[in-house]
This record gives structure tokens, sequence and C-alpha cells, in this order.
């Protein structure tokens, strides 16, 4: 969910700089819409799928800890199941972001 805006702005960023016109010559020579799509568009915007899948990655590797606020206890997510950070529980998360230091007066 983290990483969802990221995606988004490099996947759509990529069909922005397509020119149509290719599209509507394969469809006027006869290829149908999906062979169309998967010889001249994805061809096309594959940098900027590549991109988002690229930052979708790196992004969310590191969040082992939120994978375990946000999943509960019947689902694992993959980080979970790789046990990356060393058998952190929700509990730690938690507290770590709700306790202050105490100062003494």
């Amino acid at each position: 969910m983290l990483v969802i805006p990221y995606v988004v702005i490099t996947v759509s960023a990529s069909p922005q700089r397509f020119d149509p016109i290719f599209e509507m010559a394969a469809l006027n020579c006869g290829a149908s819409r999906g062979r169309a799509f998967f010889e001249i568009v994805l061809p096309q915007i594959t940098p900027g799928v590549v991109t988002g899948t690229v930052f979708a990655f790196v992004l969310s590797f590191d969040e082992a800890t939120l994978a375990f606020l946000i999943s509960g206890t019947e689902c694992k997510t993959i980080t979970r199941k790789l046990d990356i950070d060393f058998n952190l529980t929700p509990f730690i998360a938690v507290v770590s972001t709700t306790s202050s230091p105490s100062r003494s007066s």
C-alpha cells in the first residue's frame, strides 16, 4: 500500500510519451487488439513498468516492521515467511512508536 503512489506515477508516465498512431497502424494492417498491445504498446511502455516494479521492490523490501503491524495473525507476508528481521513481533513495533523517553526532574 505504501508504494502504490510511486508505481502509479512511474507507470502512468510511460504511456504519455507513447504515440497511439503506431497502435492504430498495427490495427489497420490487420493485427488484433491483443497482438497490437503485446507487439507495439507493451515494448514501448516496458521501461515505466520495470521502473515501477523496481521502486515497489526496493521500497517495500525494508518495510518488515510495517508488515508485522499491517498483517494479521492468520496471514503471513513474504517478509514474515523469510523471517528477515530476527523474529520481531508487532508488540515491539507498537511500543517503539508509542513510548517516549521519560525525563527526570
